[in-house]
């Protein structure tokens, strides 16, 4: 590739980044999240503080959190534990937790690809995988999925290595299997997918014997027995993870748990993918067609060819399991769409690097870094004006502010009992100001009622039973105060 054509393909890079990271921090930035990440860093922060254990977490009440494994709310603790309970905490989290992916991903597209332009064209993969919708909606709501998805890299990373390097294999494999357990302990059995990496670059490559690959293989499944083999030693462990077997993923396989909303089903899972991969696509078509109607000759390599092909079958080794279940959602895929992400840049990367290479753009070193640098500052002062804005759930969020002002941190209110199921609601004031609920609402020295959702004459009752309403502003709530004993 010519040098001038490599400038333009630095200057690619840099806005490829630039804009990735301008679309994370937007988000990011902003309050309010998906109730599940709120939930999530509720948990962590009250491990912080005290409240409950790595192998026994505590979320709200007398209720025992057992829906997931808990090493990312030991991870997370430990960030509230340096940064203290603000709003911002899990949003460093969710910040760390992206720039690691992406330091893995470039890792490992590095790593595995054979020629230099596609190692050049790192931004290409990144590009791909940050446009699908999932991937920039998960990542900024604390999502369990997404640390799971920075286990795996690595341990693909390592079994990798494993395969494809005669030095330090055994080392590799131990490495592999270790970040299989990380995984694994983060969002249960589906992080178990990278134990099939070994057979499938063996269906890919065929350069080593069956046999060999099989051994290989191994290695990391007996590190993981061996560990879960102490884990269930250990009687926190084991009662942690029983429970989340029993209460979650049993049930969740016998369809007892919320079950896909989609005529098809189970299957519905393969359409999310389309519908991922569907950005990505449409840049394919474009670049595509730009080669056809320019008549460009577009050299392929056969080594990327295969690699495309592994990185499919991996994305299917990890995505094909979750239709066991009905319980599906689509950021439930977050771990795999990396190596769709990758199959989908090796495909188009002939075309792209075809195309770059006839650009006739003379660029100045000087030219080049006044952009970028002209890009980064007007993107950072775009995202500066949206820091502590709401990003969602605005009504709510002013709401608590108003209850964190009149209520005793840790106060535990009466509600009705519609309200006990908002789940959203309830995240939001355990995480905001550790408040409790009391469906017993009459022993309660306050009352909140939700206006939208409550059903009953809340405002005759109440002052019977020596209520008084305050007169806080409250956007969707009415507090009631007890003042007759």
């Amino acid at each position: 590739m010519p040098k001038q054509n490599y400038s333009l393909l630095y200057l690619f890079n840099a806005v490829v980044l630039i804009f990735i990271v301008t679309a994370f921090l937007d988000r990011v930035v902003q309050e309010g999240m998906f109730f599940d990440g709120v939930t999530y860093a509720a948990i962590s922060r009250n491990l912080a503080i005290g409240k409950g254990s790595f192998w026994d977490v505590y979320y709200r009440g007398p209720w025992r959190f057992s829906e997931h494994p808990t090493l990312m709310f030991g991870l997370q603790a430990g960030f509230f534990k340096i940064l203290g309970d603000s709003y911002y905490t899990e949003r460093v989290y969710c910040f760390v937790v992206w720039l690691l992916t992406i330091g893995s991903m470039f890792a490992l597209w590095q790593r595995t690809t054979k020629n230099s332009d596609a190692r050049k064209a790192f931004a290409l993969p990144l590009l791909c995988w940050a446009i699908m919708p999932s991937v920039i909606w998960s990542y900024p709501n604390n999502l369990l999925d997404t640390n799971m998805a920075l286990f795996n890299l690595w341990a693909v990373y390592f079994l990798y290595r494993a395969m494809d390097e005669q030095r330090y294999t055994v080392l590799n494999l131990l490495a592999g299997g270790i970040c299989i357990l990380l995984a694994t302990l983060t969002k249960g059995p589906i992080g178990f997918f990278a134990l099939a990496l070994p057979l499938v670059y063996w269906v890919v490559y065929r350069n080593q014997s069956l046999g060999k690959t099989i051994l290989k293989s191994i290695v990391p499944a007996v590190v993981l027995v061996v560990a879960y083999w102490l884990l269930f030693q250990y009687e926190p462990s084991k009662i942690c993870l029983s429970e989340y077997l029993n209460e979650q993923l049993f049930k969740a396989i016998a369809g007892k748990r919320d079950v896909v909303d989609s005529p098809l089903g189970r299957f519905q899972l393969l359409a999310d993918i389309c519908i991922q991969a569907l950005p990505a696509g449409i840049l394919a078509i474009i670049l595509i067609g730009v080669a056809k109607y320019f008549e460009l000759n577009i050299a392929k390599h056969s080594a990327d060819r295969r690699l495309s092909v592994f990185y499919l079958l991996l994305t299917l080794c990890g995505s094909l399991p979750i239709m066991i279940s009905l319980k599906q959602r689509t950021f439930y895929l977050t771990p795999i769409f990396p190596y769709l992400a990758f199959a989908l840049a090796l495909a188009i990367l002939p075309y792209f690097t075809t195309i770059m290479m006839r650009i006739r753009i003379p660029l100045q070193n000087k030219t080049v870094n006044a952009t970028i640098a002209i890009a980064v500052l007007a993107c950072g002062i775009y995202i500066s004006g949206k820091f502590g804005k709401a990003g969602r759930d605005e009504d709510l969020l002013s709401d608590i502010r108003q209850l964190q002002k009149c209520l005793p941190k840790g106060e535990r209110i009466g509600v009705c009992s519609v309200m006990d199921k908002d789940f959203r609601f309830l995240a939001y004031i355990q995480r905001y100001h550790q408040l409790e609920v009391n469906l017993q609402y009459h022993k309660a020295r306050y009352v909140l009622i939700d206006k939208t959702i409550c059903r009953g004459s809340f405002d005759v009752c109440l002052p019977k039973l020596g209520y008084a309403v305050t007169s806080i502003p409250f956007r969707q709530y009415s507090l009631y105060k007890r003042i007759i004993r």
